[in-house]
């Protein structure tokens, strides 16, 4: 999540400087224009949805899905129903519908996850979408508010590696509550800076990034760490355009807020609602992490005993066999490392072994 946010950060820091130049060229046709980069977005869209067509091969979802129903234990075709039978009882109800519909306790954390990022993009929205008609309507430029956007729009997405990295190793819950703080920081220092001050406002919404940031990437590690791989594309398309809407009554309402309070009044409202995520998010008990593999075993989703006890000695809620499965077999199959080791020649044995395994024990030797 945090490599796909950071990727689109080229795209989405040039956006808004080229509203000047676009707009020149679509003049020079004889459109108006703050219709040149409605037409830039349009060329762009049409390109992406070509190289969509045309390369993913085969499609990801597909290819989750496969992976999921092998790592469960789905019969190869031509096997008899007697062996499908039995490997439907070892999966122990693992298989089929089922395995793609969360746990009640799942769908808890799915609404946690929803909830924290609607917070984020409606406090977000309502404020960086008037910054620009704020800044304009006090004498600055659509050059200046362009460097302002871009600036804002860099922020939102290069701190993904972070906010991925702190994900993993502290939880989605504790990231989530720490976007709480810095949306109503960004929001009141907006709502202070003077109107002609554009590197104070490009301070305010620099600062509003980062709390987006942390909000979006946070949510959606709750939501997708209790779905199954090929279970995902559903709820979280559900949740998009709950993303989606949310935007668009953030973007309204703030327009309503400032053509009747000005423009403080929205920034300084956003401060309570973005707050909300810290009691929601800390009814999130722990991220949700994946069993180890078992070393005794072929892994640790397949010993449902062992893996009660990791439950019961931990206090960690554990995601499904299933989604273990194929996450594992997701990340043996494209990981750097899988690929040099079908490189390398076939392990060593006898006295050859026992030495490799010495060494991996002691370094020093």
């Amino acid at each position: 999540m945090s490599a796909v946010l950071l990727a689109t950060t080229p795209g989405a820091v040039t956006g808004p400087m080229l509203v000047t130049p676009v707009g020149e060229v679509a003049h020079s046709w004889g459109v108006p224009r703050l219709a040149g980069p409605f037409l830039l977005a349009a060329a762009a869209f049409t390109a992406t949805a070509v190289v969509l067509a045309c390369l993913p091969r085969p499609d990801p979802l597909r290819l989750a899905q496969a992976l999921t129903a092998r790592a469960a234990g789905a019969p190869d075709e031509g096997a008899d129903s007697s062996e499908e039978e039995k490997k439907k009882k070892n999966v122990a109800g693992t298989d089929g519908p089922s395995a793609r519909a969360p746990a009640p306790a799942g769908r808890h954390d799915v609404a946690v996850g929803t909830t924290v990022m609607i917070l984020t993009q409606v406090v977000m929205i309502g404020i960086m979408t008037m910054t620009p008609v704020h800044m304009l309507a006090h004498g600055h430029g659509a050059r200046a508010a362009g460097l302002v956007i871009s600036l804002h729009v860099g922020a939102m997405f290069l701190p993904s590696p972070l906010t991925g990295l702190l994900v993993d190793r502290i939880g989605g819950r504790w990231v989530a509550c720490a976007s709480g703080p810095l949306l109503p920081a960004a929001g009141a220092l907006a709502a202070l800076s003077p109107a002609g001050s554009a590197p104070a406002l490009g301070a305010a919404l620099v600062l509003l990034g980062p709390g987006w940031n942390f909000g979006l990437v946070s949510g959606t590690a709750i939501v997708t760490d209790v779905l199954p791989p090929d279970g995902r594309a559903t709820p979280q398309g559900l949740v998009d355009v709950g993303l989606a809407a949310a935007g668009a009554v953030g973007s309204l309402a703030s327009g309503l807020v400032v053509a009747r309070d000005g423009y403080p009044a929205p920034a300084l409202m956003g401060g309570p609602a973005a707050l909300l995520a810290l009691p929601v998010a800390g009814r999130f008990p722990h991220h949700a992490r994946a069993v180890p593999p078992d070393r005794s075993g072929e892994g640790g989703a397949k010993n449902p005993t062992r893996a009660e006890g990791r439950q019961g000695l931990s206090g960690r809620r554990t995601i499904s066999a299933t989604t273990n499965r194929a996450q594992r077999a997701l990340a043996k199959r494209y990981s750097l490392a899988s690929r040099m080791r079908r490189r390398r020649s076939p392990p060593a044995s006898g006295a050859r072994a026992e030495a490799v395994a010495h060494q991996r024990k002691d370094p020093c030797c």
